[in-house]
This record gives structure tokens, sequence and C-alpha cells, in this order.
């Protein structure tokens, strides 16, 4: 068909007016971090009673997978790679906040579902794995609570996994009497990390704190990201053939802070998000236009679909975009550390030593503030390359926490909203 320039500027009108006054106000509700995304004033207390429904929903599916566990079986197992594995996922738990009155504040069954959801991917993983022995990840539970006896999801899942106790079964054995709560955070997470380098020498500790959920594919991800970007390939400029080049590379970063902002790296992405926009309407009015048209009218079809892709991607929001990178390992993306959280971090153990070293130090100045902080600061103070990948390969789920409360409900709602059907939360539950 022979496409006139005319033809194509009212195809293009066309496709702005459907896709930005239809397509795209009905899907945004479904965006929770766009503009278009309806936050009435009840919204927050909507939302968090339904995070704690779709917790239940979840916990309902984890107790289907551990009832077919073994638990005698499975423990061994675990224990039994412990020693030569290449890598170790080490939990970190305690218990929670009192119960403020609805049904999963007080036992959110979270550490059930991150143990899981790790040993299945784990174990779905080996299937296709010819180095069985090597991909095997052992799975320890490290609780640092003071009355570990009194938990009842740990009590229930160290039959099945190997444990670490930090306090033992008495009330306050070893306390040391910090009184700040992420003081003694940091404590007990030197406590774990050094606690694993004495029962097994992997290569790799990946540490998850028990509200974060691996996606679908974790450990197929890690170790493909680990063969292809970090250990044998070029990265920002330099070969990472050492792992003493690197620390660590965090799994999570939170979602409400994943947008577009003033960052440099997020500045160049929006550069050439319009550059694939312009370039590819360039070359449709190329292919399409007959006679071929002036190089202005080009240039001017060119713009108009640089600024479609900007303004479609901007309210799409960056975190519903970096979504599409989950297709394929190739496309996941590794960043330089941002500094924030520890929900699951995959560290080089070359470094662990000195990482427990520094956080029970006086020079670690930040300690008292939190975990990543220490871990920020360590890495700048060594000039110790740290990263990211992008998008998350956990899930963060735990909106009752110890340490903060009045979080945002949207992030615990962003991936339900994207691949299921709920949207019926905005008009009511």
């Amino acid at each position: 068909m022979r496409w006139t320039k005319r033809r194509l500027i009212i195809l293009t009108v066309l496709v702005w007016a459907i896709t930005f006054g239809i397509i795209v106000p009905l899907m945004a509700q479904k965006w929770v971090f766009s503009p278009f995304f309806s936050n009435s004033n009840d919204f927050h207390v909507r939302a968090s009673k339904f995070v704690d429904k779709l917790n239940a929903d979840r916990y309902k599916l984890t107790e289907r997978y551990l009832k077919r566990i073994d638990s005698e079986t499975n423990k061994d197992v675990h224990t039994k790679h412990l020693p030569t594995a290449t890598m170790v996922t080490v939990i970190i738990t305690k218990r929670r906040k009192q119960c403020r009155g609805r049904e999963f504040d007080c036992e959110p069954h979270y550490l059930q579902q991150v143990v899981a959801a790790l040993d299945e991917e784990m174990k779905f993983a080996l299937r296709d794995s010819k180095d069985k022995r090597e991909r095997f990840v052992p799975i320890v539970i490290c609780n640092v609570d003071r009355k570990p006896n009194e938990q009842l999801d740990f009590s229930l899942i160290s039959e099945q996994f190997p444990t670490i106790l930090r306090y033992g079964n008495e009330s306050h054995e070893g306390v040391s009497g910090i009184v700040n709560s992420r003081s003694q955070e940091s404590l007990d997470y030197a406590f774990c990390l050094e606690s694993i380098l004495k029962l097994s020498s992997p290569k790799y500790l990946m540490v998850l704190e028990d509200d974060a959920v691996a996606f679908n594919g974790i450990f197929e991800k890690i170790f493909y990201l680990l063969d292809n970007r970090v250990e044998h390939k070029p990265l920002r400029g330099s070969m990472t053939t050492d792992p003493k080049r690197w620390g660590w590379i965090k799994l999570y970063y939170p979602e409400i802070w994943g947008g577009f902002g003033f960052e440099e790296s997020k500045i160049f992405e929006l550069f050439w998000i319009a550059v694939f926009g312009a370039g590819a309407f360039g070359l449709l009015c190329l292919a399409l236009v007959k006679p071929k048209p002036h190089f202005r009218f080009i240039l001017s079809f060119s713009m108009v679909g640089s600024l479609f892709l900007l303004a479609l991607v901007l309210i799409m929001t960056r975190q519903t975009f970096l979504e599409m990178r989950r297709l394929h390992s190739f496309f996941y993306h590794i960043t330089p550390d941002r500094g924030c959280c520890t929900q699951t971090v995959l560290y080089s153990t070359k470094w662990i030593t000195e990482i427990v070293k520094y956080i029970r130090s006086s020079e670690c100045e930040r300690c008292h503030l939190g975990v990543d902080l220490a871990l920020s600061d360590f890495a700048e103070m060594n000039y110790l390359p740290c990263f990211l990948v992008e998008p998350n390969l956990v899930r963060h789920i735990g909106m009752h926490s110890t340490l903060t409360s009045d979080k945002d409900p949207r992030s615990f709602l962003f991936y339900d909203f994207l691949y299921t059907e709920i949207s019926n939360l905005i008009v009511g539950l």
C-alpha cells in the first residue's frame, strides 16, 4: 500500500489519541507509581488490608509446598551440601512487633514464604543443571531473636532446614545491652555472616532478610549474571575476573525509589529511549512514504516518535518499564550500588571477614543507622566496586516490620497490579 505524508500524519494523530486518550488511562490504574493512578484519601487503609489478604493467599500456597517436603531428608540434604557449596543462602530472621489487631500483623508468616520460595526455585533450577553439586545452594536460617523458642514460624521451619541461633533458647543469653535497634541489627547481621564462614567456605554468600521472597528463576539469573557480567566480562570499563574486585551485588532496591530522577544514569536512559523512538519513527517514515519524503519531514516525524515514546514511558513509570527486562537473563541490568537497603545481598566471600570486623569496630560511625549505611561506608573506604541488579530478583513483602511503620502500600501491590487482575481495589474492596 502506498502511503502519502498526509495519511501518515492522520495515522500518527489517531495513534496519539487512542494511546493517550483511551489505552493509557485505562491501563494506568495498574501502574501504582503513575500520575494516572487513583490514590484516594482512604487508599492507604484499603490497600493495607488488601496487602494482608494477598499475604494470606501466598501463605496458603506456601503451606502446601512445605507439607510436601520430607523434613528430615530435606534438612540432611541442605546440611550435607554446606561444606562444598559454591553459594550458600542465609535467611536472617527475628520476631516482629506485637499484634495490632489484624490477622497477619502478629504472625505474617513471612519466613516460611521466603524459605519455601528459595527451596522450590533451587530444586527447580537443579533439574536443568549439568553440574548439580555446584548449583546446589544450601539454605540456612540464622535466628537473631533473643527468645527463639517463642517464635512459632521458626520452630516449624527449623525442622526442615539447618539453623543458627545467636542467643540460644535462654531469654537474654549473650545480650550486649545495646538499646539502639539499628545498632543491634548491624551486629546481628555481622554475627550471621561470620557464623556461615565457620560452617562453610563458599565462593558466594546470598543473605536475605526474612521478608524478601524470590522471583521465579532467581538462581538461574544469578549464575548467568555472575558468569557473563561480573566474573569474566568487561564491566564499567574493566575486566572483573578477580572476585576481590567487587564486594557485593544487591538484588533488591525499593520500587518506590526506582523511578526516573536526576541521576546521570537515569537521564541517559531517557536519552536512549528518545533516540530509539526517533529512530523507529524515522525508519517507519522512510519505509512507508513514497516517493521518499524530504529530510525535514523525516526529522520532524522522528521528533514526534521521540516525544511519543518518552511520554509513554514517563506515564508508564520507570518501575513498570524495567519489568520488560524480565523477558530473559540477558536483559537484566547491572548498575553501581545506590547504598540503600539490604533485603537481599549477594556477597563475594573474600570480603566478608573484613566487613564483619568493620561493623564491629569503633570506626563504623554509621552502624547505629543501619547495615546498608555501614556497608556503603565500608565500600567507600576500600574503593570497592559494588553493584545492583535491575529489575529486582526478590520481592519485599514485609509490610509489617520491627523497624519501620507506616510504609507505602503501593510497593507491596506493585507486582500484583501488573501481573494479575486486581484493578477492583481502585473502586473498593
